[in-house]
């Protein structure tokens, strides 16, 4: 079954050819289909400023026990509150990242307490790492010589980056106080300024482009 997987995830890293799919993770309790025209607003922007990638959105959003969740090489997860998933959901979420998947995590205010929990659930025997300035993803294509961007104010103070390395190999991407997603909707919908939301547009591009490349 894993070398299944790995097939999956070897092909799907063919982006150019076969096409790099982007998907938004289900889970119960919270409002994780907040960011759905969010994410259609990011991908439209990679495909503005960088044509000779073909990356598109999934068409369907996937839990981890759906038949297809694992036909797609890279999730965004988003939110404000709670996170549930079933211990089955659960192992197949990290049997999904163990063999080369990725998550992209987004405190959307409100996620953070929940989101913690989730981890522990998730990967019992490692812990958050908090990703300073320096890591490759804040230099993978754009350079963020002083880390994450402050996008949104929400608690003030320094945005953070954690990170789950499994076998020297990043897993997973958790951006904190700062609200990567907010950037990536209309200037009208947040207030947030043109050079905000460029920011956020391209650290997302950023993490993006590190999942590929790791």
């Amino acid at each position: 079954m894993k070398r299944l997987f790995i097939i999956f995830f070897i092909i799907a890293k063919v982006y150019i050819l076969s096409g790099f799919e982007v998907g938004v993770l289900k889970y119960g309790g919270g409002d994780w289909y907040s960011c759905l025209g969010s994410v259609k607003n990011f991908i439209i922007n990679i495909k503005k400023n960088n044509p000779h990638l073909n990356i598109t959105i999934s068409k369907k959003n996937y839990s981890p026990d759906d038949r297809n969740f694992f036909h797609v090489p890279f999730y965004i997860m988003n939110g404000h509150g709670k996170i549930l998933f079933t211990e089955e959901q659960l192992k197949f979420l990290r049997t999904y990242l163990n063999n080369g998947g990725f998550l992209f995590a987004n405190d959307d205010y409100g996620m953070d307490k929940y989101f913690r929990v989730f981890v522990k659930k998730l990967f019992p025997k490692e812990k958050l790492r908090e990703i300073y300035p320096g890591h490759k993803i804040y230099k993978s294509y754009y350079l963020f010589n002083k880390g994450l961007p402050k996008i949104h104010k929400h608690n003030g103070g320094n945005p953070r980056g954690y990170a789950i390395f499994k076998k020297g190999r990043m897993v997973l991407f958790y951006t904190y106080n700062t609200d990567i997603i907010d950037g990536w909707d209309s200037a009208a919908k947040h207030g947030d300024s043109e050079k905000k939301r460029r920011l956020a547009y391209r650290m997302g591009f950023n993490i993006i482009y590190y999942s590929m490349t790791r």
